[in-house]
């Protein structure tokens, strides 16, 4: 059998991507926030993104959130969630969701998942489905995952399986 060799990934030029980034461009300092918080490099990774969120960058707010959020600071992770969701960032309302989710403040979650699910986006309404069952609400739970496996969640399909077979 043959096997076919991967082109090696480029090794990131971090002083050209800092250099080029300290030009001021937001969608470069954006990059290289999101690079470096990818190599775990979180320190430098949340100065860059401060600085591209404070170009008004929505994905820089967001990426900022997430990177608060794994820290551990969650009140500064809902802030800046929120600035993002402000500034129109596709999925940060689903980000806060989920923060919310994790934390187990369901009425907070549904808040931020709910407009998403009534616009039939899947993970929002696998989300619900996982804030109806929190509560107990089994027949409402089942709803939501239906929808959601009719929208196309794998999720919510692996859920309602794992149900049946209890």
């Amino acid at each position: 059998m043959t096997e076919f060799a991967m082109p090696p990934r480029r090794p990131t030029d971090w002083e050209g991507l800092r250099r080029l980034a300290r030009g001021g461009d937001p969608g470069v300092i954006l990059q290289l926030a999101q690079r470096l918080s990818e190599a775990g490099d979180t320190a430098e990774a949340e100065q860059w993104f401060r600085r591209a969120a404070a170009h008004g960058s929505g994905p820089a707010m967001a990426g900022l959130g997430a990177l608060l959020a794994a820290d551990g600071r969650i009140s500064d992770a809902i802030r800046w969630l929120e600035f993002a969701i402000a500034a129109g960032c596709p999925g940060a309302d689903q980000q806060l969701g989920t923060l919310y989710l994790e934390r187990g403040n369901l009425d907070a979650a549904e808040l931020w998942f709910l407009p998403a699910a009534e616009d039939g986006l899947p993970e929002a309404l696998c989300n619900m489905g996982v804030v109806a069952s929190r509560r107990g609400v089994d027949n409402e739970a089942r709803h939501w995952y239906e929808r959601a496996v009719r929208a196309g969640s794998a999720t919510a399909m692996r859920t309602l399986t794992a149900e049946q077979t209890i």
